[in-house]
């Protein structure tokens, strides 16, 4: 039953349709349309079609448990109220919604086949249910808040467009499926407050920008997911639930905290901010930078599939069960968690920049840095233009092996099976050679460093310096 709260109801017919204007302190709302008569003594509708629904500012309709079904246009005055108990229902079909009020019928459905459903005003939607059917575009016109904690879009082609508007999600559990069906935004952006979930699977795309505002708000993935720039504020979180399948096709700002096992896709091209971000599984799929105070730790494994830059005091942590896999590198810091064993090759920034410990006390944690960088001072004509260093903490008298990894680009017209590894000596600038062994199939010069493994290391033909320019000076020689 709908009852009219601060109401007069009267019935009246206008061209052959029955109708019922709702007299409220002056003014007048109409439902218009309606295919059977009205029953005034019981103020109901039961499973009526109308045209158009107007609820004027201040006033309260409530739908009862009755379903209602409006095939023009719904407008909810400003402070006004349209509402239901648990079985309502509001089935629109329509062209536009107008909402400066509360729209708070429990369950809504939104139809409108391939042409935009227009809905605009500041305010709230906050029900138990919302669904968008298929081949229906939910057009924003203003920025608005939706508070429904279950909204679907539910079939093939169906989308809500943001425009340049904030949709602001307020604990809502967004779940996107059907091919070709999305989210998508123009400037404008997805906000979510309270504990909201997202979900775009079977095809369908949430490519707006979602942002997590600060506070207690978290962003929790589920399925097999994809969504395009993702920004959470400082004090929210995104969770990666057990099982979701995260794809990110945009750019990761990340000031608040992220935790998920994943497998998680990046394929943005940056991920920044002071926040803290803890992966298992997770695969760079585009050249991307890792950028500012925040760091990233992985705990399972980490698969280059293009370089990753890390930049700006960023940090990148293996935890000590990380596998690293790939044709891409690390450009920058990495730091591997012990405990480490002996005999066993630990990757640093590439799968194949290693550390095989050989005996001796072993470290607790490794730290290198990959900088494509002519080693320093020596001729460019027979040096590969990168350097390696290696740190550790603890561990001081560790025997080890090294694998010090090259591109086939970088050679130019140097031949790669003459090359010899060197180790910079900080206090004379001076390299110090290293009998190597070169695997040219597989890119990497293998060195037993014994105890001098930590350092800066360099790879080249000869080890010659670049100044002055008039003579060479050949650098100490072979270690013995």
């Amino acid at each position: 039953m709908y009852s009219f709260i601060g109401t007069v109801v009267s019935v009246f017919r206008f061209g052959g349709r029955a109708g019922i204007a709702l007299l409220w302190m002056g003014m007048m709302a109409m439902v218009s349309g309606g295919a059977q008569p009205v029953n005034a003594a019981r103020q109901s509708f039961a499973s009526q079609t109308v045209s158009v629904l107007t609820v004027p500012a201040g006033a309260t309709i409530s739908l009862g448990s009755d379903s209602l079904t409006v095939t023009g246009s719904l407008v909810i005055g400003a402070g006004a109220t349209l509402t239901s108990d648990a079985g309502g229902q509001l089935y629109f079909q329509g062209d536009s919604v107008t909402n400066d009020g509360v729209l708070a019928v429990q369950s809504v459905y939104l139809y409108q086949p391939n042409r935009p459903l227009y809905v605009s005003g500041a305010g709230r939607w906050s029900g138990a249910l919302m669904e968008v059917w298929n081949s229906t575009d939910v057009t924003l016109q203003s920025s608005m808040t939706w508070a429904y904690p279950f909204i679907t879009l539910n079939g093939n082609d169906a989308h809500i467009s943001l425009g340049d508007n904030t949709l602001r999600f307020d604990a809502v559990n967004l779940t996107v499926y059907g091919a070709a069906s999305s989210v998508r935004a123009s400037g404008g952006q997805l906000a979510l407050t309270g504990r909201s979930s997202l979900e775009a699977i079977e095809g369908s795309l949430i490519s707006a920008p979602v942002g997590v505002v600060s506070g207690i708000s978290d962003l929790s993935v589920m399925d097999a997911s994809t969504f395009a720039d993702v920004t959470v504020a400082s004090g929210a979180q995104m969770l990666i639930l057990p099982g979701t399948f995260l794809t990110m096709t945009g750019n990761l700002q990340m000031d608040g905290s992220l935790t998920g096992s994943g497998p998680f896709y990046f394929k943005g091209s940056q991920w920044a901010g002071a926040g803290q971000s803890n992966v298992g599984q997770l695969t760079m799929d585009a050249p991307a930078a890792l950028t500012g105070a925040g760091g990233l730790t992985v705990s399972n494994g980490l698969t280059l599939n293009a370089n990753l830059a890390v930049t700006d005091g960023a940090r990148l942590t293996f935890n000590p069960a990380a596998a690293i896999t790939g044709a891409g590198e690390v450009v920058g810091a990495v730091t591997r968690m012990g405990p480490f064993a002996l005999n066993t090759p630990y990757a640093l920034n590439s799968p194949a920049m290693q550390v095989i410990f050989t005996g001796g006390t072993l470290p607790s944690e490794l730290h290198a840095s990959l900088q494509r960088t002519l080693p320093q001072g020596i001729d460019t004509a027979a040096a590969l233009p990168r350097t390696m260093q290696i740190s550790a903490v603890g561990g001081t008298d560790a025997l080890a092996r090294l694998q010090l990894p090259y591109q086939k680009s970088e050679l130019g017209a140097i031949n790669e099976n003459l090359l010899t590894a060197a180790q910079l000596d900080p206090m004379t600038a001076k390299w110090t050679i290293y009998p190597a062994q070169v695997n040219a199939a597989s890119s990497w010069v293998q060195v037993d460093a014994g105890a001098h493994w930590a350092g800066a290391w360099g790879l080249a033909t000869g080890w010659y310096a670049a100044q002055p320019p008039r003579f060479f000076a050949f650098l100490p020689q072979v270690r013995r």
